[in-house]
């Protein structure tokens, strides 16, 4: 029995529970056997391997047996029987290449004499109108442009995160899908929870979660960036290059709350 394999399943088995719980709060059963269908199957799989961990014993499929007294039926060839057709040509007729006929020749008329063209009458020039002199057109004013708007200061925060916080408004699709505000920050994505969870949060699953819930509660952007500098980032180290992309999209998500 391999207990140290079994005990790592088995906390496998818990986080993966936990996650499923937090996710499947308000949502329809039937939406959520879909949503959750790869979870699922990889619930079965942990759960295999935490009884592999326990026996020993692999999990194979049985193998079907044949059921007595029944013999599968082969159906016999056909022969083929061959029979042989006669087919008698009639005889070939023999025809009289036939003789060419004369065509006598016609003469062809001859084209008729061209006829001398007469002068065209001279037309009179048309007038020319008069010319009404027009008053240029006045150029169009300018639009004034709108003022620029003024830039919000943040003070009192680390300046080593306002890499993270200084997100450039949305050009394409893609990115105003994900400016979309949220009511809750609790329908992130399973891949989502797990990846932010290794990446930020050293696996700490909750750790994880309380940080969600107490973002949830908070009412601007600001509060939400203050209580990560103080509780996560210096933490984590979110400052490592390696990380500082996997926080700029979490901080890029939490954002959405308080669009």
């Amino acid at each position: 029995m391999d207990l140290k394999k079994a005990q790592d399943t088995l906390l496998k088995i818990q986080r993966l529970n936990k996650i499923i719980l937090e996710y499947s709060e308000g949502i329809p059963a039937a939406k959520l056997a879909e949503e959750l269908d790869g979870e699922r199957k990889l619930m079965l799989k942990y759960i295999k391997d935490l009884y592999v961990s326990f026996s020993g014993e692999i999990l194979t499929p049985p193998a079907t047996k044949p059921v007595p007294g029944k013999r599968k039926l082969i159906p016999k060839k056909m022969e083929k029987k061959e029979i042989p057709l006669e087919i008698k040509t009639p005889p070939k007729e023999k025809k009289e290449p036939a003789k060419p006929k004369l065509v006598p020749k016609k003469e062809l008329p001859k084209p008729p004499e061209p006829k001398p063209e007469l002068p065209k009458p001279k037309s009179k020039p048309a007038p020319e109108p008069p010319v009404v002199k027009k008053d240029p057109p006045k150029p169009k004013p300018k639009p004034t442009p709108p003022p620029p708007k003024p830039q919000t200061v943040i003070s009192g925060f680390n300046k080593k995160y306002n890499e993270l916080f200084n997100i450039e408004e949305a050009k394409d699709i893609a990115s105003k899908l994900n400016q979309t505000p949220l009511k809750t920050l609790k329908r992130m994505a399973i891949n989502d929870r797990l990846l932010y969870t290794n990446e930020l949060f050293g696996k700490d699953a909750n750790a994880f979660s309380e940080t969600i819930d107490t973002l949830n509660q908070l009412n601007s952007l600001d509060r939400a960036r203050q209580f990560l500098e103080q509780k996560i980032m210096d933490k984590y180290d979110w400052a490592d290059e390696e990380k500082m992309k996997h926080a700029r999209d979490f901080v890029v998500f939490i954002r959405r709350r308080y669009l």
